[in-house]
């Protein structure tokens, strides 16, 4: 039985060559020109997962940032967009492959957390792994930081965690809950990096919206902003709320991932170091925005 996740976005996305991989991640990290300071107890990363002809930039300034943490940790704790279903939580027994070789995945740490949360639930959709590009992503950054070195991985996908309610805390369900008070007792005594896979607003004819003019970009990234300071005031519940309020009318597809990294690592503030609005059609009239910050 095959056990490991091919890399589906090698030799499009990015070169399937290390070298030529190398090469080119290398570039992005010879163009930030004055990294900004990361915080010093820094425990996670929020990174995109756009590709990188479009995110280059902003993966480069936040993976600089968390270097010295992704290269000393032991576990890397990924939890990232599910593009392709509403299930909570899905995790996986396969390991990860990069051009650089094999992340292997924590089977114990996935048995453990499919037991609280029940592995039928955890596990019916093990299957989306191979077809998500949400985790792989940040995970040949990881690999490229740690200069091809392989950690361990607890790959997670997440989609939504309910109907949006701004008065109602999604850690207050009890499978939310039960998931977070899980993969904190089984991480114990590992050297972590929490990965939050999420892009944020999509928005424009290709999402079913408006065009946007100058005025429409500049309203989307006043927008933004508001989430970007409650992420780096550490306010998971504001974030929460903030999309909540207005029933997610911007597509932020990293609204999971970043909510359940900051209540994990009970983030009391955040850098956030890049970021930038990417064109989603030939005329620029819908974009993605992306992040890169440290948690």
């Amino acid at each position: 039985m095959n056990t490991i996740r091919r890399p589906i976005c090698a030799g499009g996305v990015y070169p399937a060559q290390p070298l030529a991989l190398k090469h080119a991640l290398n570039q992005y990290l010879a163009n930030v020109a004055v990294p900004k300071a990361t915080l010093p107890n820094a425990m996670g990363i929020i990174s995109p997962h756009i590709d990188y002809a479009r995110g280059g930039a902003v993966y480069a300034q936040a993976w600089q940032a968390i270097a010295p943490l992704a290269q000393f940790a032991d576990l890397a704790v990924i939890i990232g967009t599910d593009h392709r279903s509403a299930d909570p939580f899905t995790l996986t027994h396969h390991h990860y492959a990069t051009p650089y070789g094999v992340l292997p995945t924590a089977k114990l740490l996935v048995d453990g957390l499919a037991e609280a949360i029940g592995p039928y639930a955890a596990l019916r959709g093990a299957y989306r792994h191979a077809h998500e590009h949400s985790l792989e992503l940040p995970l040949v950054w990881l690999h490229h930081i740690r200069q091809g070195q392989a950690c361990e991985v607890l790959p997670i996908l997440v989609g939504s965690m309910g109907r949006y309610n701004a008065n109602i805390s999604p850690a207050q369900q009890p499978l939310v809950a039960q998931f977070l008070d899980a993969l904190r007792v089984l991480t114990q005594g590992r050297r972590v990096i929490v990965i939050a896979s999420g892009d944020l607003s999509h928005v424009g004819p290709a999402f079913d919206g408006d065009p946007l003019d100058v005025a429409g970009k500049t309203t989307l990234q006043a927008e933004d902003q508001v989430l970007l300071d409650h992420i780096q005031w550490g306010d998971a519940e504001g974030f929460y709320g903030m999309i909540a309020q207005h029933q997610n009318k911007n597509n932020v597809c990293g609204t999971s991932p970043i909510y359940l990294a900051m209540k994990l690592l009970a983030t009391q503030s955040a850098q956030t170091h890049d970021y930038a609005m990417c064109p989603a059609d030939r005329h620029a009239f819908s974009v993605v925005s992306v992040c890169g910050t440290t948690l």
